[in-house]
């Protein structure tokens, strides 16, 4: 598995990207959905930034989806 910097989204956010784009949800409609800013909306669909668990897990939800949390598995 390829090591992921800071400037890389991580698999969520990009699955996230994917769906919202798949639903043509706008940063708007998401904000909407979720109750989240729409900056913070306009910077997970840019894949900017470092999401919270909370951002994620609202994002996921208002697309049926959940958000569950592992250990990642030793290098």
């Amino acid at each position: 598995m390829a090591k992921r910097t800071h400037d890389t989204p991580s698999p969520v956010v990009v699955a996230l990207q994917a769906e919202a784009k798949r639903r043509k949800l706008t940063a708007y409609a998401l904000a909407k959905l979720t109750g989240l800013r729409i900056q913070t909306m306009q910077r997970l669909l840019a894949g900017q930034g470092s999401p919270t668990i909370a951002t994620l897990d609202a994002v996921a939800a208002a697309m049926g989806f959940a958000v569950r949390l592992g250990r990642a598995p030793k290098m």
